[in-house]
């Protein structure tokens, strides 16, 4: 139940942000060559522009998809380590042992 709704979740988170994206896309994008140009007649290097441009919106996105991931891969070797417990078990290695 947990993973559907985790999963509904990030489905509306991205499909909201490629219209924000859209929609930022025109003014930010003029404002941001225009930046480009001025700072390339400044001679300072293009990185600066282009570090502040992922910082906001992957950062965020980076987050949310890592929570995800990160439970998944926690439950996946849960259930390969309890399983080889009850096979002991059943092989006779505890309980059948003393019975």
């Amino acid at each position: 139940m947990g993973h559907k709704t985790t999963n509904y979740a990030m489905r509306e988170e991205r499909a909201d942000k490629p219209e924000t994206d859209k929609k930022a896309s025109g003014p930010s994008l003029l404002e941001k060559l225009a930046q480009l140009e001025r700072k390339e007649k400044d001679g300072s290097p293009r990185s600066k522009p282009a570090l502040q441009k992922p910082s906001p919106q992957p950062g965020t996105t980076i987050v949310k998809k890592a929570a995800p991931s990160l439970f998944i891969e926690r439950k996946k070797p849960r259930e390969p380590v309890q399983k080889p417990t009850q096979t002991q078990d059943a092989r006779g290695e505890g309980p059948m042992k003393r019975r």
